[in-house]
């Protein structure tokens, strides 16, 4: 089973209630006021609940560490998979993030990659959570 992650509503979700759901879904609902609105449990438990994918072997991945950063710190944690001016813009505005690793294997889907060609494997991920209101922001491979 190829696991992949996208941005979008998934393939059986259809319009604006389907992309309204699968935002639900990919939300850690808030426990209380302030930074950060959820604790490590809360984290942990979401993810096992709802996992957002699955390893390429068809299991629920294990959550590895779970930390809350300020976007800066984060942006640099992760400077070595993705460019970390991109990643900084892109969370521009907001305060703390909740930095999640997963534990894989992981096959990428690339829809961009020619028919034939491999999938990158990468033995995790990394899921970066609004620390404010839960929302998943990104999500970056790591070690492909």
């Amino acid at each position: 089973m190829v696991s992949w992650f996208s941005g979008g509503a998934g393939p059986d979700s259809s319009g604006e209630a389907g992309r309204a759901r699968e935002q639900e879904r990919l939300a850690i609902p808030c426990r209380r006021q302030g930074w950060p609105a959820f604790t490590e449990e809360d984290v942990r438990t979401y993810l096992a609940e709802h996992p957002p994918f699955f390893t390429m072997f068809g299991s629920v991945p294990g959550v590895g560490s779970v930390r809350f950063l300020p976007v800066p710190e984060a942006a640099s944690v992760l400077a070595q998979w993705r460019a970390e001016q991109s990643l900084v813009s892109q969370l521009a505005g907001r305060e703390q993030v909740c930095l999640v690793e997963l534990l894989g294997p992981f096959q990428i889907h690339d829809p961009l990659r020619p028919l034939g060609r491999v999938a990158p494997i990468a033995s995790r991920l990394y899921l970066l959570f609004d620390a404010g209101d839960g929302a998943l922001l990104t999500w970056v491979p790591a070690d492909q």
